[in-house]
C-alpha cells in the first residue's frame, strides 16, 4: 500500500524493495533501448499522440551521438498526472494499471502490466526530473536521486522509504495543455550502448507497431520514426502476410511476390487471430534482423521465436518477420511474456499453439521460396549469358529438360553471403560436362546425380573437364584419318593387310564402346591348343582363317577372327565353326564372351544376317561383318560423333566475353 507520508505536499515517498531494484531493474533495463521502450509504452498508456525524445549536451543542444550527451529528454502530450496520481500510481512500485481498466480513456489497449517500467530510468541516470500537467490540475514536478537509491541498494538495505522532493516546473507552458516531461541527468555512459539518434529510431520502429499509426508518432531529435527506420527490409524478395496487413517496407521497396495466409488455425478459439508478415531477403539477414518478432498490443512481446520454429535449414537465414498476437497478453489470463521481453513462456497453451501455427506454414514458405528463387536466379543467369537459350533449343527434348534443371540448380548456388556462385568458369564447366556425359551416352549417370543433389552433379561434371573433351576430340580426328586412309586401299589384298595390322589393336573399329579393350595373350595361347584354333596348314586351308585375337572389354571377352577376303563361307559353315569356338571357349573360361567374324565380299547380306542371328543365340553380342560394312559402320559412328563434337565449338561461343554487355570475368 502507498505510504501515508505520501500525502505531504512538499515531498513524495518512494517505497521500494531494494532487492527488486538490484536483481530486476539492473538486469532488465541495462541499456537505453530498454529504457526508451518503457518510456514510449508509458506515453501510449497515457493516451499521448506525440512523443518527443531528445538527446542533448550540457547546453541543451541536440547531439546525434549518445556518447556526447549529458541529458535525455522524453516529452509526451498524454493525459499527465495529478499529485494523487504520482503518490498512488507512479511512485507505487508494482501498481497494476489493468486492475482499474484494460483500456485508456480513448479506448487504447493498455500496454503496461507489471508496473515495473519506472525502474528503467533509475538504471541509466543519476538524477531524474519529472514534470507533468493533468487537465484541470496545476503543473507539478519532482526529482528522484537515482544515484542515492542505487547506493542504498548496494549497502544491502532491504526496504527504503526514499524521499522524492517536489521541485519547481521549469517551463509550465511547455506542458500545455497536458503531458509529461522526463529529463534524465548524469547519464551513466558505461551502461549506455553506443548509439546514434538514427539507431534509437530503429529500436523504436522494431519494438512498436503502433508508431506507424496515424494517431501516435514518436520523434527522436525532431525526426519522426517511420517504417524506413527499420532498415532491415530494404532487400525483401518475397512476403507472406497473415490477415489484411501491409509490411513496413521502406519507400520504393516492392517484393517480387506477396502471398496472403489465414490469420488463425481451425482449432483456435474464435477470438484468437494473428496479424503480421514473414518475409525473405535477397541475401541472408544478419543479427537482430534475422528474427520473427512477436508483438502483443502493439508492443514487443518476444524478440525472436525463429529458434523455436526452425530446423537449421538454409532458408531460415533469409527470414525476417513480425507477428501480432494480442491473445498472448489477455488481461484476464496469466502473463506469458517475460519481463525482459526476449521470449515467451513456451509451456503456456497459447504460446504452444502460436508456435504450432507458424511452424505449419514455414515449410510451405520454404518450398515456395526455393521455387521462386531458383526461377529468378535462372532468369538472371540467362540475362547474363543469353546464348544459353540457343544451346538449350538445340538439345533434344529429354536432354533439354535435364539441362534446364541442372542450370536452375547451378544458378541457385550461393555462398554464405547469399552471392551467386554461378560465374563464367562454373557455368562453362557445367555445360561442357553436361555435353560430355550426353555424347558418351550416359544419361543414367546424369539422372542419378540429379537425384542425389547438386553436389553429386558437380562432382560428376568435374570428372569430365575441358581437357578430357579436347583430347577425346583429337583422338576421334586421328581415327577418322586412319579410316580415310584405309578406304583408299582399293586393292583387296592391301585392304586385308591393313586390317590385319590395325584391327586387333584398335577394336574401336568394331565398336566405339570397345575403346579400352585389353589383350589376353594367355587366353590366345590356350585357344591355339584347341582343335578349331590349331595353327597348322590343314586348319587354315579348311577354315580360311587369317588370325584370331581374344580381348577383354570390361568383365567380358571378345573373340575376333578375320577371314580372307577371297574365302566364301556359307551361313551353315560359319555357324558350325563358331559353335566349335564357343564350345572351346566354354571349356577354358567362365567369361561371358561375344564372337566377331570379319568376312569378305563373297557373302550376301541375307546370309550374313542369318549367320549373325544364329550366332547370337549362343553368344549374345556377336557380330558378322564384311570389310566394307566394317569401314562404313566405323566411319558413320565417328562422323556422327564429330558432328556432335563440332557443337562443342559452339559452346565456347556461349561464354565468349562481350565487352560491351558483359563485365563478368
Amino acid at each position: 500500500m502507498p505510504d501515508e507520508r505520501n500525502e505531504r505536499n512538499d515531498v513524495f515517498v518512494f517505497q521500494v524493495a531494494l532487492s527488486v531494484l538490484d536483481h530486476l531493474s539492473e538486469g532488465l533495463y541495462s541499456n537505453v533501448a530498454a529504457v526508451i521502450t518503457e518510456a514510449v509504452a508509458n506515453a501510449w498508456d497515457a493516451d499521448a499522440k506525440t512523443v518527443r525524445i531528445d538527446v542533448l549536451d550540457a547546453t541543451g543542444r541536440r547531439v546525434d551521438d549518445l556518447a556526447d550527451a549529458e541529458q535525455v529528454v522524453v516529452h509526451d502530450d498524454g493525459i499527465g498526472m495529478s499529485a494523487d496520481d504520482v503518490r498512488h500510481r507512479y511512485l507505487h512500485l508494482g501498481y497494476r494499471r489493468r486492475n482499474e481498466s484494460d483500456e485508456t480513456p480513448s479506448g487504447r489497449k493498455v500496454m503496461g502490466r507489471k508496473g515495473l517500467g519506472k525502474l528503467s530510468l533509475v538504471t541509466i541516470a543519476d538524477r531524474i526530473v519529472v514534470e507533468t500537467l493533468k487537465k484541470g490540475e496545476e503543473p507539478l514536478a519532482f526529482e528522484l536521486d537515482a544515484a542515492s537509491l542505487r547506493k542504498k541498494a548496494a549497502e544491502g538495505e532491504a526496504i527504503a522509504d526514499f524521499p522524492v522532493p517536489r521541485v519547481a516546473v521549469q517551463d509550465p507552458r511547455a506542458l500545455q495543455p497536458h503531458g509529461t516531461r522526463i529529463v534524465l541527468h548524469g547519464l551513466r555512459k558505461k551502461r549506455l550502448r553506443a548509439a546514434r539518434a538514427e539507431q534509437i529510431r530503429a529500436w523504436i520502429a522494431k519494438r512498436f507497431s503502433v508508431v506507424f499509426d496515424d494517431d501516435f508518432t514518436v520523434f527522436v531529435n525532431d525526426a519522426p520514426v517511420t517504417q524506413a527506420d527499420r532498415k532491415d527490409l530494404q532487400n525483401v524478395e518475397y512476403v507472406w502476410t497473415f490477415g489484411d496487413v501491409e509490411p513496413p517496407l521502406p519507400p520504393g521497396t516492392k517484393p517480387s511476390k506477396t502471398v496472403k495466409l489465414p490469420e488463425r488455425a481451425d482449432d483456435w478459439p474464435l477470438e484468437w487471430h494473428v496479424r503480421g508478415w514473414v518475409a525473405t531477403g535477397a541475401k541472408p539477414f544478419k543479427g537482430p534482423a534475422n528474427a520473427v518478432v512477436v508483438m502483443a498490443r502493439g508492443r514487443l512481446a518476444a524478440e525472436n521465436v525463429l529458434a523455436e520454429l526452425q530446423g537449421g535449414q538454409n532458408f531460415y537465414r533469409y527470414v525476417t518477420g513480425q507477428v501480432e498476437a494480442d491473445f498472448l497478453d489477455a488481461t484476464n489470463q496469466d502473463d506469458v511474456i517475460t519481463t525482459d521481453r526476449q521470449r515467451l513462456k513456451a509451456e503456456d497453451e497459447r504460446v504452444a499453439k502460436l508456435h504450432s501455427f507458424l511452424r505449419s506454414h514455414l515449410p510451405n514458405m520454404e518450398e515456395e521460396w526455393k521455387k521462386w528463387r531458383a526461377q529468378a536466379r535462372k532468369k538472371e543467369l540467362f540475362e547474363r549469358f543469353p546464348k544459353l537459350s540457343d544451346w538449350l533449343e538445340d538439345l533434344p527434348q529429354g536432354a533439354r529438360k535435364k539441362a534446364e534443371t541442372l542450370l536452375e540448380k547451378v544458378a541457385s548456388l550461393e555462398n554464405d553471403l547469399g552471392e551467386p556462385l554461378a560465374d563464367r568458369s562454373l557455368l562453362r564447366a557445367t555445360v561442357f560436362g553436361f555435353e560430355r556425359l550426353r555424347l558418351r551416352g550416359e544419361p543414367e549417370k546424369l539422372a542419378e546425380a540429379l537425384e542425389e543433389g547438386v553436389d553429386a552433379m558437380l562432382r560428376l561434371l568435374a570428372a569430365h573437364d575441358d581437357l578430357e573433351v579436347a583430347l577425346y576430340r583429337d583422338i576421334v580426328r586421328e581415327r577418322l584419318k586412319a579410316l580415310k586412309a584405309m578406304q583408299g586401299h582399293l586393292d583387296e589384298d592391301a585392304l586385308e593387310k591393313v586390317l590385319q595390322e590395325y584391327l586387333f589393336e584398335h577394336l574401336w573399329l568394331l565398336d566405339p564402346a570397345w575403346d579400352r579393350a585389353t589383350a589376353d595373350t594367355h587366353m590366345e595361347e590356350r585357344l591355339k591348343l584347341q582343335d578349331p584354333f590349331k595353327n597348322d596348314d590343314e586348319t587354315k586351308e579348311k577354315f580360311g582363317r587369317v588370325d584370331i585375337r581374344y580381348r577383354r572389354v570390361g568383365g567380358s571377352g571378345v573373340l575376333v577372327e578375320l577371314k580372307r577376303n577371297s574365302v566364301k563361307a556359307s551361313p551353315g559353315e560359319l555357324f558350325d565353326q563358331c559353335l566349335k569356338y564357343h564350345k572351346a571357349l566354354e571349356a577354358i573360361t567362365k567369361d561371358r564372351f561375344a564372337i566377331v567374324v570379319i568376312v569378305g565380299k563373297k557373302i550376301d547380306e541375307e546370309s550374313r544376317k542369318q549367320t549373325e542371328n544364329s550366332l547370337n543365340t549362343i553368344a549374345p553380342g556377336s557380330k558378322v561383318l564384311t570389310y566394307d560394312q566394317l569401314l562404313a559402320q566405323a566411319s558413320q559412328a565417328y562422323a556422327e560423333f564429330m558432328e556432335k563434337s563440332r557443337k562443342i565449338d559452339k559452346l565456347e561461343a556461349l561464354f565468349e566475353k562481350d565487352e560491351e554487355t558483359d563485365d563478368d570475368a
